[in-house]
């Protein structure tokens, strides 16, 4: 008599950190992955419910029963948003957006945050705006777009108070960690000591990528640096309303959007652990060590006896979180490897892997040649790109991604299909244009993206994140899978070296997340979306109003003196006027061109 299906419990899960780097408009991109990873979690533990209840059933016996636990979600920038979005969106009711909905012919989908907030109330109209230069009461320009539309948003989008499960899904640890990158354009000052220098005049160095760290789960956590999320309750401000703050915060693209100003416990910054090198397992406090900030002295403070710097308010400006941490796998891994730092990653040994969502994985192609002779503004914006580029760049994930035999890093990456050539579609992001802003002139951009990000998650779920399944080599999270389950959802990989003259072999490998119920119907290619000229026209009025008051703003800001000062202004003014009709049709013109070039813009 053949054994029932395996209770899930035999096997300890396997546990999975989620990363979303920074996309702008691609966000849509991100939510599409995220949408659909859900789906796919939540068919399948319905088939195991299903299965344990009437495990001698052909299909009973076809449903894998081992668990998948998301353990963290780290994000940049509108990676981060999302990892906010979801943190949410994991421990209540929604409706997946299986197909393209059209504005004019569809509803919006029921308490579906993470698409209504990049897809249908995200839009360049509202960004156009002129809100935040109303009612800024003397303030500054911020930002050249009206950024006030991405507060209502994640007002709205951040509630959380529509009907919920209750309880987070089975497949979320029960302590799930969430990051939230920033560029904290204050810093925190640190002071390392050194033998011979006093300490009187400390050496500084100032902390700029800076993050922030909620734990959703029942109980909350012991004192550290995180935020407890309460999975019971959304509604309370200093915890899940510090959520929605940080991730405007990482949302806060340069110049383009405002900067968000947040406020924050100096003392969770005690709690900041860092690499220690030149680790050894008899080191007392395992691999991280915690190095405290070098705050200012606070008197009272001091005068109670207590460490300094513990009793103000540490306030902070940000910026976009991707300026100096775009991909944040390292926040991601430190959850996954735990204290000790341990990284199991052979094929046969896997039992936890990070999973990084990027919407754009080509960077600027490097060349051979090397002409580049700038002047001063050219290299004021090279060296900017420089630093930001050396901030990304993380020399442990290189070589551990560049490790033929790690299989704890995995990519989901845009892929659109081929070219009757044979060739990959050079596009696939339909919001890439404009380095990232191209989503929101048109929302049939961002639903393209974001079918596109659920059709490309169903094929790496389904093709790629897979383990080895047979032989020596095989992992034990597939040893009590039935022979039912074995040929249903068997995978055949290809794998080089495998025979003696270097040609490929095929290698037996089954999937981490098997594809069951409505996951596993094939999610459609969607259709490349183009802008009319009809729709650019109609920008045009939208962004001269807004770039004349903006102008105007900045003028009334910065041109002073109780004499000429008026006169100045007028004259600025007139002459900003008259120039203002070119700008407009320059801009109007990159917009048409990069269109063009993409095949965005309908002949």
């Amino acid at each position: 008599m053949e054994s029932p299906p395996a209770n899930s419990d035999s096997v300890a899960p396997f546990e999975i950190a989620l990363v979303m780097a920074g996309a702008i408009s691609a966000g849509a991109y991100t939510a599409g992955v995220i949408d659909f990873l859900i789906q796919a979690l939540d068919e399948w533990e319905a088939a195991k419910a299903i299965a344990r209840d009437r495990p001698d059933e052909p299909s009973s016996r076809e449903c894998p029963m081992h668990g998948v636990h998301i353990k963290a979600m780290a994000g940049s920038s509108a990676g981060g948003m999302t990892a906010g979005l979801a943190a949410g969106l994991l421990g209540m009711e929604f409706e997946s957006v299986t197909a393209p909905r059209s504005a004019e012919s569809m509803a919006e989908p029921w308490n579906n945050t993470l698409y209504r907030s990049w897809v249908s109330e995200i839009d360049i109209d509202r960004l156009l705006e002129t809100r935040d230069l109303d009612s800024r009461n003397g303030l500054p320009v911020q930002s050249l777009l009206d950024s006030t539309v991405l507060r209502d948003i994640a007002r709205d989008a951040f509630r959380f108070d529509r009907p919920e499960r209750r309880a987070l899904r089975p497949y979320v640890s029960d302590s799930l960690h969430v990051f939230v990158t920033l560029t904290n354009l204050r810093g925190v000052p640190y002071a390392p000591h050194f033998e011979n220098w006093p300490k009187l005049l400390p050496y500084e160095m100032t902390m700029h990528a800076d993050h922030m760290h909620f734990v959703v789960g029942n109980v909350e956590p012991a004192d550290g640096d995180s935020i407890w999320l309460n999975p019971r309750d959304y509604t309370t401000p200093e915890t899940w309303g510090v959520l929605q703050d940080a991730a405007l915060a990482t949302g806060a693209f340069p110049i383009g959007l405002a900067p968000v100003l947040l406020k924050r416990p100096p003392a969770h910054y005690a709690f900041r652990h860092w690499v220690r090198t030149g680790y050894r397992s008899e080191n007392p406090g395992g691999h991280w060590k915690s190095v405290p900030p070098n705050w200012p002295s606070v008197d009272q403070a001091v005068k109670d006896g207590e460490a300094a710097g513990t009793r103000f308010d540490y306030e902070f400006l940000c910026v976009d979180g991707g300026v100096m941490n775009n991909e944040p796998l390292d926040l991601a891994r430190r959850i996954l490897e735990g204290p000790e730092g341990t990284e199991v990653a052979g094929g046969d040994r896997a039992n936890r892997a990070v999973l990084m969502v990027l919407p754009f994985p080509n960077g600027d192609s490097f060349s051979a040649e090397y002409r580049e002779r700038p002047g001063i503004l050219g290299l004021l914006a090279t060296t900017f790109h420089a630093l930001i580029g050396q901030a990304r760049f993380k020399p442990q994930e290189l070589a551990m991604a560049n490790d033929p035999e790690v299989y704890s890093r995995f990519l989901v990456v845009p892929r659109r299909g081929f070219r009757k050539d044979g060739t990959l579609e050079p596009h696939t992001i339909a919001c890439g244009s404009l380095d990232g802003f191209g989503g929101f002139l048109s929302r049939k951009f961002r639903e393209h993206d974001y079918q596109l990000g659920r059709r490309n998650c169903q094929w790496f779920l389904r093709h790629y994140f897979v383990l080895p399944s047979e032989g020596a080599g095989a992992n034990s999270l597939f040893k009590d899978w039935t022979p039912e389950a074995r040929r249903k959802h068997r995978v055949l990989k290809a794998g080089a070296g495998g025979l003696k003259d270097g040609t490929e072999c095929v290698l037996p490998v089954l999937p981490i997340i098997p594809l069951v119920g409505t996951a596993d119907e094939t999610v459609r290619e969607p259709v490349w979306p183009t802008l009319t000229a009809a729709e650019l026209k109609a920008l045009k009025p939208k962004i001269k109003r807004r770039l004349g008051r903006v102008v105007s703003a900045m003028i009334d800001q910065n041109v002073s003196g109780w004499f000429w000062g008026p006169l100045a202004r007028r004259t600025l003014k007139a002459a900003w006027w008259f120039k203002m009709g070119s700008v407009t049709n320059s801009i109007l013109k990159k917009i048409r061109d990069e269109l063009t070039e993409r095949g965005s813009m309908a002949q």
